[in-house]
């Protein structure tokens, strides 16, 4: 019991740190053609029932990572699958406007503005961008995910009407949760500080920032209980650790075969935890010594709203 609740903490620990937040202004110009008709004519794989693309769509400390993992079916260097890990991130070197914009050109496998993105690099250097090109179109499924883009009407809408092979997974954890994982890993002040890019080298203590950062994530949680489109599923963490079901709604949502390889990396990349909701108190932190400015955030009436509307005790 206790190695496989510190796997289950080691899962939301392994997304790198949010930093970057864009201005996200979006461009009124979305007129373009779908590729659906291009993706048809791809050859099925996998055991999917139709071409696809996948964006998890989360914050950091939620375990977006092994989401990722998931849908790639744990063998993200597959020739069929193409996975690209946080892209729009700090270090990143790209000609856009924001990452709304990016996320546009990177999800239709257009990467002519992209001369570095930071998690793309293998042995020190980035692939061309031709070279990203041609491995993103030639695979069958392809799988995005973000930790830092929480506007969906901005950031979503947009891209799910003109691109009908797209398909988000809006993965969600107990505010309290991500709080406290993201302070233990020093993430709290560098994620607030980073909406002003001159500042995401800042390294202050987190306690100048605590109520912003609880206040924004409980916020977009509010937003998030919203959105309800085809195209979204939305699953809370705790739910993919809690059964299988849960992850088998999500392959089921992609079209997925859930053949015996794929049983498997549900299995690896979100055990079951046994008696959760009690195994939950360490997991969300939900005993946590919260300091004044803590409590002060958690009683706020949108972090309440945020509990009630994603059922979290």
């Amino acid at each position: 019991m206790a190695s496989r609740l510190l796997y289950i903490l080691s899962l939301v620990s392994s997304c790198a740190t949010l930093k970057v937040f864009f201005p996200q202004s979006w461009s009124a110009n979305l007129s373009s053609t779908s590729s659906s008709t291009t993706n048809a004519a791809f050859r099925n794989v996998l055991g999917m029932k139709s071409t696809q693309t996948a964006w998890i769509y989360s914050f950091g400390r939620s375990g977006s990572s092994s989401m990722m993992k998931l849908l790639s079916g744990g063998k993200s260097t597959h020739s069929d699958v193409y996975t690209l890990f946080e892209p729009c991130h700090i270090g990143d070197k790209a000609d856009f406007a924001n990452c709304t914009e990016e996320m546009r050109a990177l999800l239709q496998c257009d990467f002519s503005k992209v001369e570095r993105l930071v998690f793309q690099e293998r042995d020190g250097s980035t692939p061309s961008s031709i070279k990203s090109h041609e491995e993103c179109s030639a695979a069958n499924f392809r799988v995005f995910k973000t930790i830092h883009m929480h506007d969906f009407r901005a950031d979503l809408l947009p891209l799910i009407h003109v691109m009908p092979e797209l398909r988000v997974v809006v993965l969600v954890r107990d505010p309290r949760g991500i709080y406290a994982s993201a302070k233990k890993h020093g993430m709290v002040s560098r994620s607030m500080e980073s909406l002003i890019p001159a500042n995401v080298l800042s390294l202050k203590e987190d306690s100048d920032v605590t109520l912003q950062f609880i206040e924004y994530v409980c916020g977009k949680l509010v937003d998030y209980a919203s959105l309800e489109e085809e195209h979204v599923i939305k699953v809370r963490f705790e739910d993919m650790i809690r059964s299988s079901a849960e992850g088998e709604r999500v392959i089921d949502f992609f079209g997925l075969s859930l053949d015996a390889r794929l049983r498997r990396t549900l299995a690896d990349v979100f055990p079951p935890v046994p008696d959760l909701d009690a195994q939950l108190v360490t997991i969300n932190h939900l005993n946590a010594s919260w300091n004044d400015v803590e409590k002060q955030g958690f009683n706020l009436p949108v972090c309440r709203s945020a509990f009630r509307l994603w059922n979290y005790a």
